[in-house]
């Protein structure tokens, strides 16, 4: 029977064990492995003892150890031991206790309070679960205020009373760093779910490595994380209180919005009855047609008289403005009860200042003047009415008499100004109306003619005695006028 003695421990103790070893198993039947640079130290424990073990073997962990300790032992039955010391956790040596695995033999690990056999597996187990070990500590997140915070920490202290409490208050990502860190400081992690706020740091809080994870609540009660019911139940009732919240926060958003879309209603209502009442207002203004007449200026004194005396019957006590050139001013401004000057600014500011008219006379007597008669179809001066040389006046709307007007007029022009009114004009302009002469004539024929079938369909019958002829009426152009009675019509 032959022992292997992997020294994993202090120097003192493996010697020690070496000794009880070959007083056990008798000489040249114990080796001791050693950890690289341990060697010295184990050969100087084992040479201080007495003799009987100051000849034990020391190796040298190394990569052929395994491959000597075959070479040594042979075929012989084989007793594995392996130090434990818990003050020594540090230095372990690990790699020796998993290169004890390797020699033939069972492993028997050697403390000061006993021996104990353990397989490959069992110990794998017991080193993950040694490098998992932790602290004491219990981490309190600083998911809460700081009122709320103090009395969490004064029962967390009460619940753990050998934890060392730790608070993360206002935690920096260094700080997140240190706590990854330093993760096995800490046993208990507590996350206080107070409904403060914070829902960052509470999430954050869920990837630290730091202990079993139990929650707080505003009441100071706790519960463990792995209490799925409990946990469930507890974000349902957050789930609860935060829809809630919502939807009063919705209701008074929806009556508030209300309140301002009536308020703003009454508003729109309020402004369109106001706008309404002046937009109608003004249109009664602008359809009130006003008093006076204004009196273009395209004829000469002698006719302006006439067309001025006759506007004064039919409008008495209406004021009547003449829009005169400069060279009408002297001779025809007495006439009117104000002159206005042939300007285009002074036209303007007659037209829509407080003087305005609602009547407009344009005199046409086949003088000239075409500029000022179009400047009067244009300017917005009132209701328009033409008068001819002979003082009779129709409103520019009765279209009808316009055209007759026209027509007159042209005829006119064709012949009897062709030589009454020859003088200053081109000769081009002279011909042009000797040529369309001829069209005056056939017009005058076709006249004749019509005149002359009509006779003879409707032949004339002789008035009574007692018969009076009609009276034709001249109806009223302008405002306040009274139909007056004529002996004969208008002529156009």
């Amino acid at each position: 029977m032959k022992a292997v003695l992997f020294a994993t421990g202090p120097s003192d103790h493996a010697a020690a064990e070496a000794r009880a070893l070959r007083e056990r198993l008798g000489p040249d039947s114990v080796s001791v492995v050693a950890a690289r640079g341990e060697k010295a130290a184990v050969l100087h424990a084992v040479s201080v003892l007495p003799s009987p073990a100051a000849d034990v073997p020391v190796l040298e962990a190394g990569p052929l150890v395994v491959f000597k300790i075959w070479m040594a032992i042979g075929l012989a039955s084989t007793e594995v031991f392996c130090l434990s010391n818990q003050q020594v956790q540090g230095k372990a040596h690990r790699f020796l206790k998993l290169m004890a695995y390797a020699v033939r033999g069972r492993v028997v690990f050697v403390r000061p309070d006993g021996r104990a056999p353990l397989g490959l597996w069992s110990f794998l187990w017991v080193t993950l679960s040694r490098l998992w070990s932790r602290g004491n500590g219990a981490l309190l997140v600083g998911s809460a205020s700081p009122e709320t915070l103090r009395r969490l920490e004064a029962d967390l202290r009460a619940r753990r009373p050998g934890a060392d409490v730790h608070v993360l208050a206002n935690p920096s990502p260094l700080d997140f760093l240190r706590m990854i860190r330093n993760w096995r400081h800490y046993c208990y992690l507590s996350i206080p779910w107070t409904g403060e706020g914070h829902n960052f740091l509470k999430l954050a809080a869920w990837v630290l490595p730091c202990g079993h994870r139990e929650i707080y609540n505003e009441a100071g009660d706790s519960f463990s994380v792995r209490l799925i019911g409990t946990l469930a139940a507890h974000i349902g009732r957050r789930f609860r209180e935060r829809a809630v919240a919502i939807w009063n926060g919705v209701r008074y958003a929806a009556w508030k919005t209300g309140e301002k879309l009536h308020a703003a209603w009454n508003g729109i209502r309020y402004a369109a009855w106001w706008s309404g009442d002046a937009l109608l207002s003004g249109w009664y203004k602008l359809l009130a047609i006003p008093s006076g007449v204004t009196v273009i200026g395209s004829a000469s004194g002698y006719y302006l008289r006439g067309i001025v005396a006759d506007l004064r019957r039919k409008n008495p006590g209406a004021p009547i403005y003449g829009i005169l050139p400069e060279k009408l001013v002297e001779p025809a401004g007495p006439l009117f009860d104000a002159v206005i000057p042939m300007r285009f600014t002074a036209i303007l500011a007659h037209a829509v200042g407080p003087r305005r008219t609602g009547w407009c006379a344009i005199p046409c007597t086949n003088e000239g003047y075409n500029g000022y008669k179009w400047i009067a179809c244009f300017m917005p001066l009132g209701h328009r009415k033409v008068y001819n040389e002979n003082g009779d006046g129709y409103a520019v709307r009765n279209w009808r008499t316009m055209v007759t007007h026209a027509h007159w007029r042209l005829k006119h022009r064709l012949f009897y100004q062709a030589f009454t009114e020859r003088r200053g004009r081109s000769w081009p302009v002279v011909w042009m109306h000797l040529l369309l002469y001829p069209f005056r004539l056939v017009a005058g024929a076709a006249l004749l003619a019509m005149v002359r079938l009509r006779a003879k369909r409707y032949p004339a019958t002789r008035l009574m005695s007692h018969e009076t002829p009609p009276v034709p009426r001249i109806a009223p152009i302008f405002q306040n006028e009274e139909p007056v009675a004529s002996g004969k019509p208008e002529s156009v």
